[in-house]
């Protein structure tokens, strides 16, 4: 579990590592699927 900081920042369990960020994939998009939208996550 994550938790918070003072300033708002998130903190894996161990208290020392912050997290970054987050990546959220929806599959249910069919246009994340396209050939556009694959190379833009490149």
């Amino acid at each position: 579990m994550a938790s918070h900081s003072e300033t708002g920042s998130m903190f894996f369990t161990d208290g020392i590592r912050s997290i970054d960020f987050v990546i959220v994939w929806d599959e249910h998009n069919g246009q994340a699927m396209t050939f556009k939208c694959s190379e833009y996550r490149k």
